[in-house]
């Protein structure tokens, strides 16, 4: 099992309402799904890995900045108005958010690009 983050990092960086044992629930999920990927990593590495894939998580749920309608993208205090990334709008899988992609960016091996992805075979004819 990965090195894992505190809930408290991953709520800081989302803005999220949801409560710490619903976060450290993500957490666990995000650290099932990175494990192998991330193995050959030190532990600061790993759990970063983890946080902003859990992060990542949160806000294709859309429970990021506990608002239920994605990333904060704009805010305005008078007449009140905020506007919200849609994941679905800004890419595709870990590409759909800025944690997503944080994540990408932090896995130099390239393990996290390759989840979900059919395997290469070759048969000799």
């Amino acid at each position: 099992m990965p090195t894992l983050p505190e809930a408290s990092s991953v709520i800081a960086i989302t803005g999220t309402d949801f409560p710490a044992p619903v976060v450290a629930s993500i957490i666990e999920d995000a650290a099932l799904m990175a494990g192998v990927c991330i193995a050959p990593y030190e532990p600061a590495r790993q759990a970063a890995i983890v946080k902003w894939l859990a992060a990542h998580l949160i806000a294709s749920t859309n429970g990021a900045a506990g608002t239920g309608a994605g990333s904060l993208t704009s805010m305005s205090l008078g007449d009140a108005s905020e506007t919200y990334a849609k994941a679905a709008l800004t890419g595709e899988g870990l590409r759909a958010t800025h944690f997503g992609q944080q994540a990408l960016l932090l896995d130099t091996l390239g393990g996290l690009a390759r989840l979900g992805r059919p395997r290469a075979s070759a048969e000799v004819i």
